[in-house]
Formats: structure tokens, C-alpha cells, sequence
């Protein structure tokens, strides 16, 4: 838009300065011009209306009057005529008539000027008397002979004759007490006549013009009333019978002849205003040279510096104006800009120093950052590498140049690479992460971060690498952490009722064996003895569940150091009878046991729990259908070392050597979501590495897997001491557990010599301490609501000191970091749930007779 707005502009106005000021100073005399003369012109033309409507107004003020005057002045010497007694006379006396009436007539003058006729006429409308002949048409006709005559009316009426407008105005004769007699007296006025008489107009060109009620012109002319005139009409003031005629009187003026003097006022002012402009155009030019010689002076002093580039220059001044300022200033700019000019080159040379100081940083810390760093070309070939790529690598930086992305990266291939360049070139960026072979066979993962690099008509892959190993391990601990929570949180509501279920079969299978003992041989006995043998197994089944349970501190922090020697094929012989279902559909399973596998130091369950995982894993490493086929062989032996050595092998799909190096990583599966959690092996392997042994694998992806664990020998269970159970003593013990069935399956199992008071809250615990109550025991759950086991000791200490120090504690799990400090900090005995009868009593004994010795 503005391209086009400055080329509609001429060249020589655009390009000069000097003619733009005497263009400007010309538009603005003509702009000032033509604002004074449009407002003069509109001024003038104002006040010439308005003068001229007041003289049209005079005009026809004068007019109207001199007509209304005529007119009514007619009428009323009109109606004193039909009074004159003459009249009346000769309208009886025909002698009479010719030699008085007649001269009388004929000598009757108006004072309306204009020919007037009168005439007298009988009650039949003939004529009589004349004042002139022949008789106009209007006096001898009849059509106004009875209003007037017959009914006494006063008559008047328009017609035109010979092209002339005449008024005809009709009176009956009356006597002079003003009854009529039966004749008329009739006169008509030519009204062309009488406008003729009328003096002329003030204003050149004016027109009059009488109309009638209907609009009609009198005089058969036309007033002209277009756009080029000023018209005015006003209807005349007249009496009766003139009144129903509706006369007007219309004046018309020529706008062009009102106007005239407004014409010559305006030529006059467009002379004035071409003189005006024409000496502003020399103004005009004497200011603009004035005005732009130290502007063209400056502007061939930037032209010169431009030029030469060189600033050993500066402009004239003159004078003090503005622009003499400018010049000023431009000439200490100059300086200004040498002063710069040469600080810029001082500067330039000590920012290119600094600049290449910079880059040899940059480079230096680009070779010594943390992260790999790579740089290769589209063909894969390696043109940079820094150190922490070398280290990645475990070869030296100037081997890595002159190698292939694939030949450093085991996991790229030359394909693949060619598609993910294609990629990056795409997109401008490539982010992911990869499990890279470290120095020594050691596996990491490290997310890859590619970007395209064009630059110097090449291009290039930048390949920032991030070892995120340590990371990953962090993240799994927070992961493991948060069910390790979990765990130990469903452990405790797990052991809460579990504890009084094996309380109470406990107590129910002792009473049953007294029972039978007290029974003869036969049939109850018997009965007896099977009642007996299902409360065994349901304690079997307890126990079971307490060592699974137990297992879920595999995902805490805390572990149970109450070790006890395990007949490993006793184990292996469970895990086998737990799996089997699942190992016959898919494979042959073969069991190789030794009888010379040593005993070792440890739980059975976690044991059971290790093998349990390894044959899954065999059994899902195989597909189902070929179960003919396939094998799983489970063998136990001794080594020559003494340890005992669990062999798993199947003859499933093996694995890869990546794979192979992560299959003991937390959540690391290669089965499909929602077949594995990638949790199995990896507790295998805490579980192993508690016990003091480890874990071998050998495995070939299509030709299946061997696992080998390797666990160190003791002596056998049959060669520990068993312990002797403690002697019961008696006393009263308080129980403190929010599940009633716990305190009573307490209750239940220790002596009857032993009192038992169940509290089920700690505040009616400490109520009943508080009122005197005396017991030599206190039993509490260290996890309750409102009041908690640790907080109930830290009140009882304040209370009974004596009966606070010998408390014992109950758990079915810590699982907060509160509980866990203080049981690892406190000296008190505490006993997990479920716990053994025998446990339980012999430990309550113990501290009942420490209570009494004391």
C-alpha cells in the first residue's frame, strides 16, 4: 500500500526535500485559500438570501395590498351604486331612464384603475343601461339573474373574454331602506388591466402573476418556479362576495439575477486568491532553499561518508537555527563514531580472543563432559568422540574415529541404522533408550539422544549418550519401597487372624491328644486320632502360611534373622508337589535326588518359595502340546565343596546373551502384560544371596536354559539340640490386642495357673493399671488404632516402671518406619504372629519367674 501511495506522488516532490517544503507551503496557501473562500462564499450567499427573501416579502406585502385595496375598494362603490335611488327609478320609469339614468352611468368612474363596465339590468336579466357596447357576454347572460335578482344575493364571478381575465361583480338594485325592487347593477373589471397599472417590481426580472382558488392563471401566463427561481404566493385579503374566488398573488425572482452580485464577489476573490498563491509560490521557493541548503549540505557529507567509508569529515554550520543544531550534532556524532569506531576494533581483537579461549573450553569440557558424545557422519563412520564415549566403549578416543556407529553399539545394525537416519533427518531429533555392552562383558542402560546436524554442507549425527543405570536401579528401590509398604501392610492384617487360628488348633489338637490318651481302643479313639491328625494339618497349613507371609519381607528393608537347619529335599519334595500340575501339560518332569545333600541354615519356605519360581519359569519357558517332547529335570546334589547344589534345566526356547544379562533385574519380563511381573528371579536372587549362596545360569536362546544354585552346607536338622519346653509359672497377665479372638486364643494356650484379663483398647488397659489392678505381665499388639503398643509403653513407663520393663510385644508385621526403629532400638521381647504355642508359654514363664525372683 504504501509502495503504490508513493508512486502516485511525483518524482521530483519524492526525491527532494527542497521541492516537498515549497509543495507543502503552496498546499497550505491553497488549503488556507480555499477554507477562507468556501467560508466567504457560503457567508455571502447567506446573507444575499436573506436580503432577498426580505425584499421578495416587501414586494409582495406591497402587492397584495395594492390589489386587496383595488379589489375591495371595487365592491364597496359597487354596492353603494345599487343603492343610488336613481337606479331604483329607472327601473320604473323608462323616460326617465334614458335622460337621467343613462348620462349617469355613462359618467360613472371607479377609483380602481383599469376598464370598468357597468350596466343595469331588469329582474328578467335584460339589459337596460350600459356604459359601453357592445355588452360584454357577461352582462347579457342569465345564468346569475336569480341569486342575484330573485334571491338578493351579491354575485361575483371570473371569466375570460378575448384572452383578457375580467371580474364580474353582480348587486341587487335596493331601495334606501335596502329591500330589493327586482333589478341588478353589474360591473366588470379587466384584471389585466389592473395588474398593468400596478408599479413595477424592485427587483430585475420579477414576475406576478394572479391565480385563482384553482390554481389557474388569470392572465394565461405561467410563472416560472424551477430550480433557478425564488418563489413566493400569498393569497389576497379580500370581502364578500370576493372571498369565495380564492385570489393569490404569486412573485417570482430568477436566482441567477438575485445572485448576480455573489458572481462577481467570487471572481473577485479567485483573482485575489491567484495572486495570493502565485506569491506564495515564490515565498514558498526563497524559504525552501533557505531551509534545505544545510540539509543538502548534510546529506553530500553522509553521501561522501558513505562513499569513502572514511569519518575524517563534518558538516558547515551557519547560523543558530534548528538545523545549524542538527549539523552541530551530526559533526560531534562523527567524532563520537571515530572515538567507537576505534574502541570497536580494540574490542572486535579482544572478543575474538576471548571468543577463541571459548571454544577451546568448549571443546576441552565437550571432551571431558560425563555424558558420551558422538558425532558421525550419514554412513555411520565416527568423526568425533569424547572421552566418556571412549570409556563407554572400553577403547581408546582415536580407535572410535575410525569406526562404524554398529561396530561400537552391538545393539545397531548397518540396516538399521540407514532407517534411523532417515528418521532423524525427519524429524531433527531422536530420543530412546538401549541396554549397551560395557568394558568387561557388563551390561547399562543408557537413553540415546540423536539430532541432525547440518552444517558446512555436511551432515551430521550427534549422539548423546547418558548412562541411566544407577538411575534405573533408584527407580526400581522406589518402586520395590512402595510394595515393600504394601507388603508389609497386608502381612499384619494377614497375621492378625492367622495368629489365633493357629492358637486355637494348637490348643484344640493338645486337648484332642489328652482326650485320646484318657480313651479306651475302639472306635472314638480312632475318631480321636483323625481329629487329631486334621488339627496337625491345619497347623501345618497355618504354618504354611505364616513362612509366606514371611516372605513378603522380601520386598522390605527388615529381615528375619532366626535361622534353623533345612532338609533341602524335604523342600525341593514341596516345591515339586506344588508345580506339578502346571509342569505336566507342557513338559516330562525328571527328578534326579541324591541321599547325600547336606542340611543348611536357613527357612524352608524361602527355599520352597526359590525352587517354586525356578520350575515356573522352566514350565513357561516350554509351550504346551509337545509335553511328550520336552523335559524339565530337577537334580540335587552335593558338591565337593559340602554345599547343596539345586540344578534346574528345561529344554524350553533359551535366551538371548542381552536378555541373559537382565533376567535378575527388578520388572525386567520378556512374557507379555499381564503373564509375569518380572519379579521372580529377581527375589531368587535376593533370597540366595541371603542365605550366603548364588545363583548360575547357562542358557542358549533355542536350546533352553540351566539354572544352578549353589547353597552352603551345615549340619542336618537331626543333629541340633532340640529345645526343652520352659515350666509353666503362675501369675496374672494382662493381654492388650483390638482383636478379641487374639487374646483369646492367648487365654487359651497358656496355663491354667496363668490369669489372663483381655483388654481390648490401650486407654481401658491403662484405666485398669490406673485403678490399682495388679498384674506381674503386660501382653500388647504393637500396631493398634486410636492408641498405639508404642505409645501405651511410653505411659506405662510413667506409671509402673517395674511392669513396663518386662513387657512383650506382639506383631503381625512393622510396616511403618516408626515401628521398625523401635523394635530394631528396643531391648523388649516381642513375638511375631502367629506364634508357636510353645514359644509363647516358654516366654511368658520366663518373664513371670524374672517378675517373681525380682
Amino acid at each position: 500500500m504504501s509502495r503504490a501511495r508513493g508512486a502516485s506522488v511525483p518524482r521530483w516532490i519524492r526525491d527532494s526535500v527542497y521541492h516537498r517544503v515549497g509543495a507543502a507551503a503552496v498546499a497550505l496557501a491553497l488549503a488556507v485559500l480555499a477554507a477562507a473562500g468556501l467560508g466567504s462564499y457560503a457567508l455571502s450567499r447567506s446573507l444575499l438570501r436573506r436580503a432577498i427573501d426580505q425584499r421578495l416579502d416587501a414586494e409582495e406585502a406591497l402587492d397584495t395590498g395594492y390589489l386587496g385595496r383595488a379589489l375591495n375598494g371595487l365592491v364597496q362603490e359597487v354596492g353603494q351604486l345599487s343603492r343610488n335611488p336613481l337606479l331604483s327609478t329607472a327601473l320604473v320609469d323608462q323616460e326617465g331612464r334614458g335622460r337621467y339614468v343613462g348620462p349617469f352611468l355613462r359618467g360613472f368612474r371607479t377609483s380602481v384603475p383599469g376598464t370598468v363596465r357597468v350596466a343595469l339590468c331588469d329582474e328578467r336579466g335584460s339589459l337596460l343601461l350600459a356604459t359601453s357596447t357592445p355588452d360584454p357576454p357577461s352582462l347579457s347572460g342569465t345564468g346569475w339573474v336569480d341569486p342575484v335578482v330573485a334571491r338578493g344575493e351579491n354575485r361575483a364571478e371570473l371569466h375570460e373574454v378575448n384572452g383578457r381575465s375580467h371580474l364580474f361583480v353582480a348587486f341587487p338594485v335596493r331601495l334606501p331602506d335596502g329591500s330589493s325592487i327586482g333589478g341588478a347593477v353589474a360591473v366588470e373589471l379587466d384584471l389585466d388591466g389592473l395588474q398593468e397599472s400596478m408599479p413595477p417590481g424592485k427587483i430585475v426580472g420579477m414576475q406576478r402573476v394572479l391565480v385563482d382558488g384553482r390554481g389557474r392563471s388569470l392572465n394565461g401566463a405561467r410563472l416560472d418556479g424551477g430550480a433557478g427561481w425564488i418563489r413566493r404566493a400569498s393569497r389576497l385579503d379580500l370581502s364578500e362576495p370576493l372571498t369565495p374566488l380564492g385570489l393569490e398573488l404569486a412573485i417570482a425572482v430568477p436566482a441567477a439575477a438575485a445572485f448576480a452580485p455573489l458572481r462577481w464577489l467570487s471572481l473577485g476573490f479567485a483573482a485575489f486568491a491567484l495572486a495570493t498563491v502565485g506569491l506564495a509560490l515564490a515565498a514558498a521557493r526563497r524559504m525552501a532553499d533557505r531551509l534545505t541548503r544545510p540539509l543538502r549540505d548534510l546529506s553530500a557529507t553522509i553521501g561522501q561518508i558513505a562513499s569513502s567509508g572514511s569519518l575524517d569529515t563534518s558538516v558547515p554550520v551557519s547560523g543558530k537555527d534548528e538545523i545549524a543544531q542538527l549539523a552541530t550534532s551530526f559533526n560531534q556524532m562523527l567524532r563520537k563514531l571515530q572515538e567507537a569506531q576505534l574502541a570497536g576494533r580494540r574490542l572486535h581483537e579482544a572478543q575474538s580472543q576471548r571468543t577463541r579461549s571459548a571454544l577451546r573450553i568448549a571443546l576441552l569440557a565437550i571432551e571431558k563432559a560425563s555424558e558420551a558424545i558422538l558425532i558421525a557422519r550419514p554412513d555411520g563412520t565416527v568423526v568425533f568422540a569424547n572421552d566418556a564415549a571412549a570409556r563407554m566403549a572400553g577403547l581408546e578416543g582415536t580407535m572410535l574415529a575410525t569406526l562404524k556407529l554398529w561396530e561400537i553399539d552391538r545393539g545397531l545394525t548397518e540396516e538399521s541404522w540407514k532407517r534411523d537416519w532417515e528418521i532423524l533427518r525427519q524429524r531433527g531429533s531422536l530420543q530412546r533408550e538401549r541396554t549397551l555392552s560395557g568394558p568387561g562383558g557388563s551390561t547399562m542402560n543408557v537413553e540415546v539422544s540423536d539430532s541432525y546436524l547440518g552444517a558446512e554442507n555436511m551432515e551430521y549425527c550427534v549422539s548423546i549418550r547418558r548412562d541411566v543405570t544407577a538411575r534405573r536401579q533408584a527407580e526400581v528401590a522406589l518402586r520395590l519401597a512402595g510394595v515393600g509398604t504394601l507388603a508389609a501392610g497386608a502381612a499384619h492384617e494377614i497375621n492378625n487372624p492367622l495368629a489365633f487360628i493357629g492358637s486355637n488348633m494348637a490348643f484344640l489338637r493338645e486337648t484332642l491328644e489328652r482326650l485320646r490318651g484318657e480313651l479306651p481302643q475302639g472306635g472314638a479313639a480312632q475318631a480321636l486320632e483323625e481329629a487329631v491328625q486334621a488339627a496337625r494339618e491345619s497347623e501345618e497349613g497355618a504354618r504354611r502360611i505364616r513362612e509366606i507371609v514371611a516372605g513378603l519381607n522380601t520386598f522390605t528393608r527388615r529381615r528375619d534373622d532366626r535361622r534353623e537347619p533345612v532338609d533341602v529335599r524335604r523342600a525341593v519334595a514341596a516345591a515339586i508337589r506344588l508345580v506339578r500340575n502346571e509342569i505336566r501339560h507342557r513338559a516330562r518332569l525328571v527328578e534326579r535326588i541324591s541321599d547325600e545333600v547336606p542340611a543348611v541354615i536357613g527357612s524352608q519356605h524361602r527355599i520352597e518359595q526359590v525352587v517354586v519360581n525356578l520350575l515356573v519359569n522352566a514350565a513357561q519357558a516350554i509351550p504346551e502340546g509337545a509335553a511328550e517332547t520336552n523335559t524339565i529335570t530337577v537334580t540335587l546334589s552335593r558338591t565337593a565343596s559340602g554345599a547343596a547344589a539345586i540344578e534346574v534345566a528345561d529344554t524350553g526356547c533359551g535366551m538371548a546373551p542381552d536378555v541373559r544379562g537382565r533376567i535378575f533385574e527388578p520388572f525386567f519380563t520378556t512374557k507379555p502384560v499381564g503373564s509375569g511381573t518380572g519379579l521372580g528371579l529377581y527375589v531368587c536372587h535376593g533370597i540366595v544371596s541371603e542365605l550366603g549362596g548364588h545363583i548360575e545360569v547357562e542358557s542358549e536362546a533355542g536350546k533352553g536354559s540351566t539354572f544352578r544354585v549353589i547353597l552352603p552346607g551345615s549340619a542336618t536338622a537331626s543333629e541340633q539340640p532340640a529345645g526343652l519346653p520352659a515350666e509353666a509359672v503362675a501369675g496374672r497377665v494382662l493381654v492388650v490386642d483390638d482383636d478379641p479372638s487374639v487374646g483369646a486364643s492367648i487365654r487359651r494356650l497358656l496355663s491354667p495357673g496363668q490369669e489372663v484379663v483381655l483388654a481390648t483398647d490401650a486407654r481401658e488397659a491403662l484405666g485398669r493399671i490406673a485403678r490399682g489392678e495388679i498384674f506381674e505381665l503386660v501382653i500388647c499388639d504393637l500396631m493398634m488404632p486410636g492408641i498405639s503398643g508404642m505409645e501405651f509403653h511410653e505411659t506405662l513407663t510413667r506409671m509402673a516402671p517395674e511392669l513396663a520393663r518386662d513387657m512383650i510385644f506382639m506383631t503381625g508385621g512393622a510396616f511403618t518406619p516408626r515401628a521398625r526403629t523401635f523394635l530394631a532400638e528396643s531391648t523388649h521381647a516381642w513375638i511375631e504372629k502367629p506364634f508357636a504355642p510353645e514359644a509363647l508359654r516358654s516366654l511368658v514363664s520366663e518373664k513371670l519367674a524374672a517378675h517373681q525372683r525380682r
